[in-house]
């Protein structure tokens, strides 16, 4: 730099036209930088976001899960309820038959009773 009001003054800009620019600039860079700030905040507030959908859908398909699992108990419990319901109507079809077992033994019985007595 030259000395002040040294030679070419002509090619250097009068000094407060120099510290205008830099404090133009300074201005400028304090506001990039406010900038980049906020762009950051903003960065961070879309990951937080982002972070809580992610939380959302999990908690979502945990639910499901549930549900579906519930559904499965209740489909089992289904299918026992029917098992149980064939075995009681196989256990009466028994009863029923070991019935009529017991009367055709009995009317045999009786018939050879009858036979035995003419």
């Amino acid at each position: 730099m030259w000395e002040q009001g040294g030679g070419a003054a002509a090619d250097k800009p009068p000094i407060n036209q120099q510290q205008q620019q830099i404090i133009q600039q300074q201005q400028q860079q304090v506001k990039q930088q406010r900038q980049r700030r906020q762009q950051q905040l903003q960065q961070i507030k879309e990951q937080q976001q982002t972070k809580q959908q992610q939380q959302q859908q999990t908690k979502q398909q945990q639910q499901q899960q549930i549900k579906q699992q519930q559904q499965q108990q209740i489909k089992q419990q289904q299918q026992q309820q029917i098992k149980q319901q064939q075995q009681q109507q196989q256990q009466i079809k028994q009863q029923q038959q070991q019935k009529q077992q017991q009367m055709k033994e009995k009317r045999k019985a009786e018939q050879q009773k009858n036979k035995r007595a003419s």
